[in-house]
Protein backbone atom coordinates (compact mmCIF):
# COMPACT_ATOMS: atom_id res chain seq x y z
CA UNK A 1 0.00 0.00 0.00
CA UNK A 2 1.45 3.22 -1.13
CA UNK A 3 1.68 6.20 0.77
CA UNK A 4 -0.12 8.18 -1.27
CA UNK A 5 -3.36 5.66 -1.19
CA UNK A 6 -2.59 6.08 3.29
CA UNK A 7 -3.25 9.80 2.55
CA UNK A 8 -5.89 10.06 0.24
CA UNK A 9 -8.13 7.58 2.60
CA UNK A 10 -7.28 9.87 5.53
CA UNK A 11 -8.52 12.64 3.81
CA UNK A 12 -12.19 10.75 2.52
CA UNK A 13 -12.26 9.79 6.61
CA UNK A 14 -11.36 13.18 7.77
CA UNK A 15 -14.29 14.39 5.40
CA UNK A 16 -16.80 12.38 6.52
CA UNK A 17 -16.20 12.89 10.01
CA UNK A 18 -17.38 17.00 9.22
CA UNK A 19 -20.45 15.96 7.83
CA UNK A 20 -22.78 16.55 10.72
CA UNK A 21 -25.54 18.49 11.39
CA UNK A 22 -22.85 21.47 12.18
CA UNK A 23 -22.10 21.55 8.53
CA UNK A 24 -25.57 20.67 6.93
CA UNK A 25 -27.38 23.22 9.05
CA UNK A 26 -25.92 26.07 7.56
CA UNK A 27 -26.04 27.82 4.28
CA UNK A 28 -23.32 26.33 1.87
CA UNK A 29 -25.27 27.52 -1.44
CA UNK A 30 -26.36 24.09 -2.35
CA UNK A 31 -29.03 23.25 0.07
CA UNK A 32 -32.61 22.65 -0.63
CA UNK A 33 -35.00 25.69 -0.09
CA UNK A 34 -37.88 23.84 1.21
CA UNK A 35 -35.18 22.19 4.00
CA UNK A 36 -35.07 26.12 5.52
CA UNK A 37 -35.99 26.12 9.04
CA UNK A 38 -38.71 28.76 9.97
CA UNK A 39 -40.72 29.11 13.07
CA UNK A 40 -44.56 29.75 13.90
CA UNK A 41 -44.71 31.73 17.79
CA UNK A 42 -48.03 31.75 20.16
CA UNK A 43 -47.48 32.36 23.69
CA UNK A 44 -48.79 31.09 26.59
CA UNK A 45 -52.23 32.55 27.69
CA UNK A 46 -51.29 35.21 31.12
CA UNK A 47 -53.09 37.64 32.75
CA UNK A 48 -51.57 40.69 34.13
CA UNK A 49 -48.55 40.26 31.60
CA UNK A 50 -46.62 42.77 29.28
CA UNK A 51 -47.20 40.88 26.37
CA UNK A 52 -50.96 39.63 26.11
CA UNK A 53 -52.98 37.59 24.21
CA UNK A 54 -51.55 33.92 22.79
CA UNK A 55 -50.13 35.64 20.02
CA UNK A 56 -46.57 36.89 19.95
CA UNK A 57 -46.41 40.44 18.59
CA UNK A 58 -44.99 40.77 14.73
CA UNK A 59 -43.23 44.03 15.88
CA UNK A 60 -40.96 41.94 18.31
CA UNK A 61 -38.05 39.92 18.08
CA UNK A 62 -36.63 36.93 19.96
CA UNK A 63 -32.96 34.74 19.76
CA UNK A 64 -33.12 31.45 19.06
CA UNK A 65 -30.32 28.67 20.24
CA UNK A 66 -29.87 25.01 18.52
CA UNK A 67 -28.03 22.00 19.49
CA UNK A 68 -27.86 18.81 18.61
CA UNK A 69 -28.38 15.97 21.24
CA UNK A 70 -25.84 16.23 23.30
CA UNK A 71 -24.42 19.04 22.66
CA UNK A 72 -22.95 21.98 23.96
CA UNK A 73 -21.64 23.39 20.59
CA UNK A 74 -24.14 25.87 18.91
CA UNK A 75 -25.34 25.10 15.38
CA UNK A 76 -27.58 28.84 15.82
CA UNK A 77 -26.00 30.81 18.18
CA UNK A 78 -28.15 33.46 19.86
CA UNK A 79 -29.62 34.93 16.32
CA UNK A 80 -32.38 37.20 16.16
CA UNK A 81 -35.50 35.63 14.62
CA UNK A 82 -38.00 37.89 13.95
CA UNK A 83 -41.18 37.85 11.54
CA UNK A 84 -40.94 38.48 7.83
CA UNK A 85 -44.22 38.67 6.52
CA UNK A 86 -46.71 39.09 9.11
CA UNK A 87 -46.88 35.16 9.51
CA UNK A 88 -43.87 33.82 9.31
CA UNK A 89 -40.46 34.08 11.54
CA UNK A 90 -37.26 33.47 10.54
CA UNK A 91 -33.32 34.02 11.32
CA UNK A 92 -31.92 36.64 9.21
CA UNK A 93 -28.77 34.01 7.89
CA UNK A 94 -30.26 30.97 6.34
CA UNK A 95 -29.82 27.45 8.28
CA UNK A 96 -31.46 23.97 6.73
CA UNK A 97 -32.48 21.51 8.14
CA UNK A 98 -29.75 18.52 8.67
CA UNK A 99 -31.06 15.06 6.48
CA UNK A 100 -32.41 12.25 8.08
CA UNK A 101 -33.95 12.34 11.25
CA UNK A 102 -31.47 14.01 13.24
CA UNK A 103 -32.92 15.44 16.08
CA UNK A 104 -32.24 19.44 17.18
CA UNK A 105 -33.25 21.31 20.34
CA UNK A 106 -33.88 24.54 19.60
CA UNK A 107 -34.52 27.31 22.48
CA UNK A 108 -35.96 30.32 22.17
CA UNK A 109 -35.54 33.61 24.64
CA UNK A 110 -37.12 36.66 24.77
CA UNK A 111 -36.16 40.31 25.35
CA UNK A 112 -33.10 40.12 22.53
CA UNK A 113 -30.99 41.44 25.68
CA UNK A 114 -30.54 38.31 26.95
CA UNK A 115 -28.37 35.24 26.81
CA UNK A 116 -28.00 31.74 27.95
CA UNK A 117 -25.26 29.98 29.36
CA UNK A 118 -24.43 27.62 26.57
CA UNK A 119 -23.03 24.83 28.87
CA UNK A 120 -26.09 24.04 31.16
CA UNK A 121 -28.45 26.05 29.15
CA UNK A 122 -29.48 28.72 31.78
CA UNK A 123 -30.28 32.31 32.24
CA UNK A 124 -29.97 34.55 35.61
CA UNK A 125 -31.84 37.49 36.19
CA UNK A 126 -32.42 40.46 38.83
CA UNK A 127 -35.46 42.33 38.24
CA UNK A 128 -34.64 46.19 38.68
CA UNK A 129 -36.20 48.22 40.97
CA UNK A 130 -37.56 50.77 38.54
CA UNK A 131 -40.80 49.32 36.94
CA UNK A 132 -40.45 50.56 33.63
CA UNK A 133 -36.88 48.71 33.27
CA UNK A 134 -38.17 45.41 33.91
CA UNK A 135 -39.11 42.97 31.30
CA UNK A 136 -41.61 40.31 30.38
CA UNK A 137 -39.44 37.47 30.17
CA UNK A 138 -40.44 34.45 27.71
CA UNK A 139 -38.90 31.25 26.95
CA UNK A 140 -39.87 27.92 25.24
CA UNK A 141 -38.16 24.38 24.46
CA UNK A 142 -38.51 22.86 21.21
CA UNK A 143 -36.70 19.04 19.90
CA UNK A 144 -37.52 18.13 16.39
CA UNK A 145 -36.42 17.17 13.23
CA UNK A 146 -36.85 17.68 9.51
CA UNK A 147 -38.88 14.32 9.48
CA UNK A 148 -41.31 15.88 11.85
CA UNK A 149 -45.04 16.43 10.51
CA UNK A 150 -44.60 19.97 8.06
CA UNK A 151 -47.11 22.52 7.96
CA UNK A 152 -48.20 23.97 5.16
CA UNK A 153 -46.30 27.33 3.48
CA UNK A 154 -47.08 28.43 -0.55
CA UNK A 155 -45.34 27.28 -3.03
CA UNK A 156 -43.48 24.86 -0.40
CA UNK A 157 -44.12 22.24 2.18
CA UNK A 158 -42.18 22.47 5.13
CA UNK A 159 -41.49 21.70 8.75
CA UNK A 160 -41.73 24.97 10.83
CA UNK A 161 -40.33 24.85 14.40
CA UNK A 162 -43.30 25.29 16.31
CA UNK A 163 -42.52 27.59 19.60
CA UNK A 164 -45.42 28.49 22.05
CA UNK A 165 -43.53 30.94 24.66
CA UNK A 166 -44.03 30.96 28.04
CA UNK A 167 -43.35 33.27 30.54
CA UNK A 168 -40.72 33.09 33.13
CA UNK A 169 -41.96 35.78 35.42
CA UNK A 170 -45.77 37.19 36.42
CA UNK A 171 -46.06 40.94 37.15
CA UNK A 172 -47.40 41.20 40.62
CA UNK A 173 -50.51 43.91 39.98
CA UNK A 174 -52.95 45.12 42.81
CA UNK A 175 -57.08 46.10 42.16
CA UNK A 176 -58.89 47.76 45.40
CA UNK A 177 -62.47 47.78 44.93
CA UNK A 178 -65.81 49.01 47.18
CA UNK A 179 -68.91 46.66 47.93
CA UNK A 180 -71.61 47.44 45.71
CA UNK A 181 -73.45 48.76 48.59
CA UNK A 182 -70.43 51.50 49.37
CA UNK A 183 -69.90 52.04 45.92
CA UNK A 184 -69.64 56.06 46.48
CA UNK A 185 -66.82 55.45 49.07
CA UNK A 186 -63.72 56.79 48.73
CA UNK A 187 -60.83 54.80 49.48
CA UNK A 188 -57.48 55.75 50.15
CA UNK A 189 -54.62 53.06 50.55
CA UNK A 190 -51.59 53.82 52.25
CA UNK A 191 -49.11 51.00 51.94
CA UNK A 192 -48.59 47.73 50.46
CA UNK A 193 -46.26 45.21 51.62
CA UNK A 194 -44.73 42.00 49.61
CA UNK A 195 -42.70 39.37 51.40
CA UNK A 196 -40.80 36.66 50.15
CA UNK A 197 -40.95 37.30 46.49
CA UNK A 198 -37.75 36.51 44.52
CA UNK A 199 -35.65 39.67 43.09
CA UNK A 200 -33.41 37.13 41.76
CA UNK A 201 -33.03 33.91 40.02
CA UNK A 202 -31.38 31.38 37.74
CA UNK A 203 -34.08 29.34 35.25
CA UNK A 204 -33.11 25.96 33.55
CA UNK A 205 -34.78 26.05 29.92
CA UNK A 206 -33.98 22.35 29.98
Amino acid sequence: MSDRYILISAIAVLLAACSGADETIRDDGSADPTDLISYTVATSQTRSSVIKGTQFPTNQSFRIWAFEAGSSMALIDGDIVSCTDGSSWATQSKYYWPKGDTKITFYALYPTVFSINKEIKRFTYTVPTSVASQSDILYDMVTASKADDGVSHNPIKRYAVPLTLHHALTQIAFKGRVSANNKDWTVSVSEIKVCNVMGKGTFDLD
